[in-house]
């Protein structure tokens, strides 16, 4: 799907790099191990319709924090990329707009 398309990931990225991104035996990312580290605020949004990244995905991300400095946000409907779905887009943004502002990263 992303891939396929005039813009896909694959045509910007070095094999390596594509490999690590979404080859599971090969990838070097692994969000649950990384989080455990962060100490800085953290929002996870998670779509509840999205095959890619299931609800119980977003579950594991976010209990990995090691901090309360933390939120999730679950958009309802939203598939992987909002692909014809602007309100679920809308309050996405929304969300990310409102954490950034209570964690004073925005104005």
């Amino acid at each position: 799907m992303v891939n396929d398309g005039p813009v896909g990931l694959a045509r910007y990225s070095t094999l390596r790099s594509w490999l690590s991104q979404w080859s599971y035996d090969e990838s070097n990312a692994d969000g649950v191990k990384s989080l455990a580290g962060v100490s800085v605020p953290v929002l996870v949004i998670g779509n509840l319709a999205d095959d890619a990244c299931t609800p119980s995905h977003t579950h594991r991300l976010f209990a990995a924090i090691s901090h309360e400095r933390k939120e999730i946000k679950e958009i309802e409907g939203a598939n992987h990329y909002y692909f014809g779905q602007k309100q679920q887009l809308s309050e996405a943004t929304a969300a990310v707009d409102g954490w950034l502002k209570r964690n004073a990263l925005a104005g």
